[in-house]
């Protein structure tokens, strides 16, 4: 093989490319820049904080989930668990968005609504009280009914014209704010996709996000970080949703289930006998 011909082909070509990024970079990267003002705004324009306050009365097995919560002194986020929260009835804060008027997706975060005592909408210095409607078990979301309008919110609508996931904002708490101070994290990518050796390809997203297209049109929400690569769902009006009617009939059902088909175990431990 010429080694000599091939490196100077590939160098030949990686000089071409690079002039070419040079001469269209400083254009480009303005309107990637314009693009990600623009759709930052957006997400920020619908965003909310909800606060979910919990109660000790309602499910007392141990509830595995961990949760971070912004500290007031340092800024960064420290991690307990979510029964810390709910034995200390401590709120919870987490972002969502405005989808329509008076309602709001947002993050589902696991607690038994047995264990919730009030959901509040949060935005600036207004408020108002929510209730949880509907469960969408695929997207790991909920869809929260508010009780009051909330000044200055623009419902965030998905376009019937949008193409495929482009772009994305995550919108989070602003560490050095207040509770209901928000910041939007606009990214050049909806996601990274990851392939397994048999050949599955995975997309991953960082969560809570609102999600674009190339031409910065909303075409939908992510709240479980991972969906197949294609034919992911991301229009909360094509989601599945489970009310809580339907929530309170399939966890009695389970309970029946459990009561009959479970059976208490008993272990007797002993110190090991001596060698």
């Amino acid at each position: 093989m010429n080694t000599k011909c091939t490196t100077g082909k590939y160098t030949t070509l990686a000089i071409a490319l690079l002039c070419g990024v040079a001469l269209a970079a400083p254009e480009d990267r303005e309107a990637e820049k314009k693009l990600m003002e623009t759709i930052s705004g957006t997400a920020l324009a619908s965003a909310v904080v909800v606060e979910i306050v919990p109660q000790k009365e309602g499910v007392e097995e141990p509830i595995v989930r961990i949760m971070a919560e912004k500290c007031p002194n340092c800024g960064g986020y420290h991690s307990s668990g979510l029964e810390e929260y709910i034995s200390a009835e401590r709120s919870i804060f987490i972002a969502g968005y405005v989808v329509a008027p008076g309602m709001v997706l947002c993050a589902d975060i696991g607690l038994n609504p047995a264990n919730i005592k009030a959901v509040n909408v949060l935005r600036g210095d207004a408020s108002a009280n929510a209730e949880v409607d509907g469960l969408f078990m695929d997207q790991a979301a909920m869809r929260l009914k508010l009780a009051g309008e909330l000044p200055g919110v623009r419902p965030a609508a998905v376009s019937p014209e949008a193409g495929k996931p482009a772009k994305s904002v995550v919108v989070a708490q602003s560490k050095w704010g207040g509770a209901g101070e928000l910041v939007a994290v606009a990214k050049p990518a909806a996601g990274d996709v990851t392939r397994t050796s048999g050949g599955k390809a995975v997309a991953l997203y960082e969560n809570p996000s609102m999600l674009f297209d190339e031409e910065g049109r909303v075409c939908g929400f992510n709240f479980n970080s991972r969906c197949p690569e294609e034919g992911g769902v991301f229009d909360p009006a094509r989601w599945q949703a489970m009310s809580m009617q339907e929530h309170d009939a399939a966890v009695g059902a389970a309970a029946e289930v459990a009561e009959s088909s479970i059976l208490p175990v008993t272990l007797l431990f002993r110190s090991p006998r001596p060698s």
